[in-house]
């Protein structure tokens, strides 16, 4: 029980497919979606594929979204193109993204140890893919939580937040 950050990189640790998803435990993956993007991912050697989400609250039903069928289309471009076009810095979220095993590897990029993990963990990775796709592709329901942990700020998540900021500083190049 080491939170969040340690039970990503202890799984991502186990893991040996060629790319590799990380997923909340209160959030809903859409009907299907990960075995149409992987099929669109394997062999191509593409460090990252953005698929796109819907926020929902927590009192709203989510099953119309969940079983509707939908096209896939995608758009490859840089992790910088999609870091400056296409990546909102209140939005990073690890679940948008089916990252290439390998990449995360060779370039050492892990969760670090405090909340708004995501925020680093994400830039890091935009910042260092040469070839990303962005998927127009429905990948995920985003369960919005009244007074959940990112919703609410004190001191500690504050000190979160800045740990967040200096480790993006240090990725400046």
């Amino acid at each position: 029980n080491q939170g969040v950050s340690m039970a990503r990189n202890n799984g991502f640790a186990k893991a040996t497919g060629e790319y590799v998803y990380f997923v909340d435990p209160d959030d809903i993956l859409i009907d299907n979606c990960l075995s149409v993007l992987v099929a669109h991912l394997v062999g191509t050697q593409i460090d990252i594929l953005m698929a796109d989400y819907l926020r929902f609250n927590e009192d709203e039903k989510s099953e119309d979204v969940i079983h509707r069928a939908q096209d896939y289309s995608a758009v490859e471009k840089t992790g910088a193109e999609i870091f400056c076009e296409d990546l909102s810095p209140y939005e990073c979220y690890v679940w948008r993204m089916l990252i290439r095993r390998d990449f995360l590897l060779h370039h050492e990029i892990d969760f670090k140890p405090f909340r708004y993990e995501d925020v680093l963990f994400c830039q890091e990775c935009y910042l260092k893919a040469d070839r990303c796709i962005k998927a127009s592709f429905l990948l995920y329901y985003y369960r919005l939580h009244s007074g959940s942990f990112t919703s609410s700020m004190n001191l500690d998540n504050i000190k979160d937040v800045n740990s967040a900021i200096a480790g993006l500083w240090n990725l400046r190049g």
